[in-house]
């Protein structure tokens, strides 16, 4: 017999109304369901099935609550919302509803498994006991839950990104949860426009990729012939953007991402139709994000003796690195954009394994690439930095990072110029961009000092203010000497008698690092203790003691090289010669934590140097070898270099370093609760090689810390981070 129970109070919210559950069983995808019987906890949660209800299902899953350990779907177990007294159920915001039937337990406006985001029941790793006497360290605060007699000390280092479900006012500065920082953790339309930025993936199987892209980016995989039967491509577009994005997959040419990507370079620069190009930025060598061996970020530019648009470069880019022709490609999207000459390619190289390679980038106008105001640049940068790709079978998973920011970046850059007749005009277009230089440099909050110096190693490390001046050892350019900056550049050797001839650069470096260093912030003279020590290289020759021989830092000496300077290539025997004179260079460098960047001749199209078309080996490997980049001295504008190296050191000081690899076109941030823009005039921006965000037009004040919390999507299966 079956009997119709009336339901009436408390009975209606705790046990359902509806027919004798107790006497029926129920099926879930072929899972029986055990009979309610009120006395019971059939899903062992702690909460008697008499509370639960035999016929409620909040969340609509199908399961009734008595027998699900979460009713209502918010990945919070029921075991933990239930409290302390489960037959009694805790509600912490008094509306009616226990926790654990109510996903916004504290009504701030963030659901609890937003707040929790590991679900353990923890706020992050806060664990010293507290209570509102006291027991917490200073600049911590004691979060206790209303009604309750203890808490739990927190700090922003602590939390994690986290916030109390059962509080609303977790750190107690009378900002609910749900409008604090942490709500870019939460998905978007939860608290508004704020929050989570959503991505789009595509993978391949052919090509054995998957890559993340904007949701308004397109994507179309290719058909290839005239190929290797084994590769694979695709391209994906921003239209309104002007940025042209492909991926290839094919088998590997050379030996290591490093020299292939000197073998694309040659075929990309050295195309038929494209005028005097150059290096940018030879990108950052390493391992990627799943422990491949990558080049990322190599940016270089074209000049094309005709028009063309970012698409139609995009598409002869892709061929150009097939070594087929452009009509051997299929299903391409018809062209976009506006028509110009210059243009810049951005891309990484990974090697799968030693006989298979990935290639992805972007192709934009140089003039958007340069535009801080518009998004190109990052853009590009997004999807040749090796964030954006991993293989086809990873997964994502999403983070959460909290800062307390007091300082700026901060960075002592010493140029060493060459001085030599060769380099003039090289030095005078570095002079040209001193103004853009300083006030970028400003703009991104970098608190820095520079000095200038000759390659002349009778100077010994002392730095000049321009002509006239003497050279001193303490003579540093602060921001508000721009002007001097420009004096000094163009009269490295201040008011003694030019270096002439003599470059050498590798002894030169080597004597900045000694009288400068070891670092202290009371003498003038040396390195900040809390800045970034910087060395920028700039010549048209390799150094002068590969020729004649010299002397290692700490002492030694060495012969000249084998092998000419005109070398576009070198043996293993020659490379073996090459690296056990530039290692205790290297060395010495990175013990002093010195990164070097280096604007030399390639081995791109030596003939645009005037310096006798030289090569600048050692320089490229010291740059290399200490996390710096290299870039071609021959670049008839060398803003964009120049701009892209202190991009680098300004990320490298940066305060805020990401504790995973993120997908960086994903990242969102938030400032004292407030979601900046991706901007760099006025917000943030990414920086790949030191894993870092850097702030634009926004300075911090030691004496008034900022909150910042930053949020990404990053790929699950990655490798530690060094």
């Amino acid at each position: 017999m079956r009997s119709t129970l009336l339901c009436l109070g408390l009975a209606v919210f705790l046990m359902g109304c509806g027919p004798n559950a107790a006497d029926d069983e129920l099926t879930d995808g072929g899972e029986t369901i055990p009979k309610c019987k009120p006395a019971e906890d059939s899903d062992l949660d702690g909460i008697p099935n008499s509370v639960e209800g035999c016929t409620r299902d909040t969340d609509q899953d199908g399961r009734p609550d008595y027998f699900d350990t979460d009713a209502d779907g918010d990945t919070i177990p029921d075991a933990q919302e239930a409290g302390a007294n489960p037959a009694m159920p805790r509600d912490s915001d008094a509306d009616g509803a226990p926790d654990y039937i109510d996903k916004d337990s504290d009504n701030d406006g963030a659901s609890d498994g937003n707040e929790d985001r590991n679900h353990d029941g923890m706020l992050g790793t806060c664990a010293t006991s507290c209570s509102a006497g006291g027991g917490c360290a200073q600049g911590e605060y004691c979060s206790i839950r209303p009604g309750g007699a203890a808490g739990v000390c927190i700090n922003l280092m602590c939390l994690g990104g986290e916030t109390d479900p059962y509080n609303n006012d977790t750190d107690g500065d009378g900002t609910q949860d749900g409008s604090e920082g942490t709500a870019i953790c939460n998905p978007r339309g939860e608290m508004g426009s704020t929050g989570l930025k959503e991505v789009q993936f595509r993978t391949s199987t052919v090509g054995n990729w998957k890559v993340a892209l904007e949701l308004q980016s397109s994507y179309q995989d290719l058909l290839l012939s005239g190929a290797a039967p084994t590769a694979a491509s695709a391209v994906f577009d921003l239209g309104s953007d002007e940025v042209a994005g492909f991926i290839v997959a094919m088998p590997a040419s050379q030996a290591t991402p490093t020299m292939e990507v000197g073998a694309l370079n040659g075929r990309i620069i050295g195309a038929t139709g494209v005028g005097p190009g150059g290096v940018l930025s030879s990108g950052s060598t390493g391992k990627s994000l799943d422990n491949y061996d990558t080049v990322r970020g190599v940016t270089v530019e074209i000049n094309l003796t005709g028009t063309s648009d970012v698409s139609s470069i995009r598409n002869a880019t892709i061929a150009r690195i097939l070594n087929v022709s452009a009509t051997n490609l299929g299903s391409v999207p018809g062209p976009f954009g506006a028509t110009g000459q210059k243009f810049v390619i951005a891309y990484q190289v990974l090697f799968r394994d030693a006989t298979t390679m990935i290639v992805m980038g972007a192709v934009t106008s140089r003039t958007g690439f340069d535009d801080p105001m518009r998004t190109s640049g990052w853009h590009v940068e997004d999807l040749s930095n090796g964030t954006s790709l991993a293989t086809a079978a990873n997964t994502d998973t999403v983070e959460c990072e909290q800062y307390v920011v007091t300082k700026v970046p901060k960075a002592d850059i010493i140029w060493v110029l060459d001085e030599s007749g060769s380099t003039s005009d090289d030095r005078m277009r570095i002079e040209a961009n001193a103004t853009g230089l300083f006030t970028r440099a400003v703009a991104q909050g970098l608190d820095f000092r520079m000095g200038v110096t000759d390659c002349d190693d009778a100077s010994l490390g002392k730095l000049s203010r321009g002509a006239g001046v003497p050279q001193g050892y303490g003579l540093w350019i602060l921001p508000s000497e721009q002007s001097v900056f420009v004096n000094a550049t163009r009269d490295p050797s201040g008011s003694k008698s030019a270096d002439g001839g003599s470059e050498h650069g590798l002894t030169q470096i080597a004597n900045t690092i000694k009288f400068h260093t070891p670092r202290n912030g009371a003498d003038p003279l040396m390195v900040r203790p809390d800045a970034a020590l910087v060395i920028i290289i700039q010549s048209d020759e390799w150094p002068e003691e590969f020729g004649i021989g010299g002397t290692f830092p700490l002492g030694g000496t060495f012969t000249g090289v084998s092998f000419s300077d005109l070398a576009q290539s070198l043996t293993p025997a020659e490379q073996a010669e090459l690296d056990s004179r530039i290692n205790p260079f290297i060395a010495y460098a990175m013990a002093n934590d010195v990164t070097v960047h280096a604007i030399i001749t390639p081995t791109m199209n030596p003939a645009c140097s005037t310096g006798g078309s030289t090569i600048g080996w050692g320089y490229i490997q010291l740059a290399a070898g200490t996390g710096g980049q290299s870039a071609s001295i021959c670049q008839t504008d060398l803003s964009t270099t120049i701009t892209r190296i202190l991009d680098s050191i300004t990320g490298a000081a940066s305060p805020v370093v990401l504790q995973k690899f993120p997908i960086s076109l994903s990242i969102a941030v938030a400032r004292d609760g407030i979601e900046l823009p991706r901007n760099r005039m006025m917000g943030f921006d990414y920086r790949f090689a030191s894993n870092s965000i850097v702030f634009f037009g926004l300075p911090f004040d030691p004496a008034r810390p900022s909150e910042v919390v930053v949020s990404y999507r990053r790929y699950q299966m990655q490798r530690p981070i060094d």
